[in-house]
């Protein structure tokens, strides 16, 4: 049972550490726009534009 809350728990914050580390060390963008709609808005319009 406790398998069940932890694994979940993990994936989600290693998820947002990959974004704070990708976006904002790697990427140099400011850190808090990693957490900002706005942004990946964004990036989802840049992937799947049809230009």
């Amino acid at each position: 049972m406790l398998r069940l809350l932890v694994v979940p728990v993990l994936l989600f914050w290693a998820v947002v550490a990959g974004l704070y580390v990708g976006y904002s060390v790697l990427g140099h963008q400011p850190k808090g726009e990693v957490f900002d709609m706005q942004t990946w808005k964004h990036v989802y319009d840049l992937m799947f534009s049809n230009e």
